[in-house]
């Protein structure tokens, strides 16, 4: 408490909750179907380009202009689309309405990209944004990133001077699903984040002006991007306000953040260094905001490498839940309370040079 980190999450969390939705010019639609005279004369009513091959491909690409005003993205079942390659990194696609993949695949292009109306993946597709910088606000029911059952997103890395990542509405996977954010210094997100898939964080800050819950409504690991993932962020630090957590009788209940279900080996690595160095959660910073963490039943076989700071809410590992330090070895839980039962065990190694050989794990109080 008191000490620098916490002070700048404190800031950032004043700032998440600050965002606003993108503001862009109302731009044209483009419907990538099987019409293929009516998604040409759209693509050149923006002064692009929309071509047809091979059947079922769209690629879309624009002569040499700082920005492209459009309107709503969708592709129609059993298509695939290239977006923008070959244009300058550095070009500002303003999307006053939604990107939603019907098709089988969407591939953008390194750019600047303002979607006002959120990211929708159906069952089944997989959409992919090149490296670049982001700014996502929300669709019908609040929610900016949707990932269905089964689907895949990729958002690139945010880490060219001046890029932002960042997204106000909430993220929602379901089950099956593969949901994975690039690196970047802060990632913003105003609202929750829940889970039913696997999710993978690149490195940086995130910065939830919400709650991050892991299996409410089931889930777990799936394959995802060749890898079996749960839920992964290396080096990386999460900072949740614990802002809208909803009550109820499940195991996520009154929580900032949870893990249950299928949400075994997890992994949380903190940075090694920087001003969140050894932090990997921050809970809520707030004295008036007792939320608090759980891992329950199904969240095995995690690892968290570094402190999981919870002030002011209880910290419960409850139902055979387990966690350990992992690789880097140590774990340090700061909660108001500490509670595990049920068959639930913690373990870490934490080296500290210098200290006695026969320095061990503590509880202090």
């Amino acid at each position: 408490a008191g000490s620098d980190a916490i002070t700048l999450a404190a800031a950032r969390l004043a700032t998440a909750a600050a965002l606003a939705a993108p503001v862009v010019p109302l731009g044209t639609d483009i419907a990538f179907g099987w019409n293929q005279s009516a998604t040409k004369a759209q693509a050149t009513a923006v002064g692009c380009l929309a071509a047809f091959s091979n059947g079922d491909t769209w690629t879309f690409t624009c002569p040499p202009m700082p920005s492209v005003n459009l309107g709503n993205i969708t592709l129609a079942g059993g298509m695939k689309l290239s977006f923008g390659f070959g244009s300058a990194a550095t070009t500002v696609y303003n999307i006053s309405g939604r990107v939603e993949n019907g098709g089988s695949l969407m591939r953008f292009a390194p750019g600047i990209y303002n979607i006002a109306k959120g990211i929708i993946v159906p069952g089944g597709a997989r959409t992919e944004f090149g490296a670049g910088s982001f700014r996502v606000g929300p669709a019908t029911g609040g929610n900016a990133v949707t990932v269905r059952g089964g689907a895949t997103l990729v958002l690139g890395d945010a880490l060219v001077a001046g890029a932002t990542f960042e997204i106000f509405g909430n993220v929602f996977t379901e089950g099956g699903s593969c949901l994975t954010f690039g690196a970047a210094p802060d990632h913003s997100i105003s609202g929750y984040v829940v889970g039913a898939g696997g999710i993978v964080f690149g490195a940086g800050v995130y910065t939830i002006d919400g709650y991050l819950h892991l299996g409410p409504y089931g889930g777990g690991a799936v394959l995802c991007n060749g890898v079996m993932v749960s839920f992964r962020a290396l080096n990386a630090t999460l900072i949740v306000s614990g802002r809208g957590v909803p009550p109820g009788t499940f195991d996520c209940a009154y929580r900032a953040f949870c893990a249950i279900a299928g949400y075994s080996d997890i992994r949380l690595e903190a940075p090694a260094s920087g001003p969140f160095a050894k932090l990997a959660v921050i809970g809520p910073i707030n004295p008036a905001v007792k939320s608090g963490a759980s891992f329950q039943s199904g969240a095995s076989g995690g690892q968290i490498s570094g402190t999981f700071y919870f002030p002011n809410g209880p910290l419960i590992l409850g139902g055979g839940a387990s966690v350990t330090g992992g690789a880097a070895g140590c774990l340090q839980l700061i909660g108001a309370t500490v509670t595990l039962a049920g068959g639930t065990t913690a373990t870490s190694l934490c080296v500290v040079p210098g200290a006695a050989p026969d320095s061990g794990v503590r509880l202090l109080e």
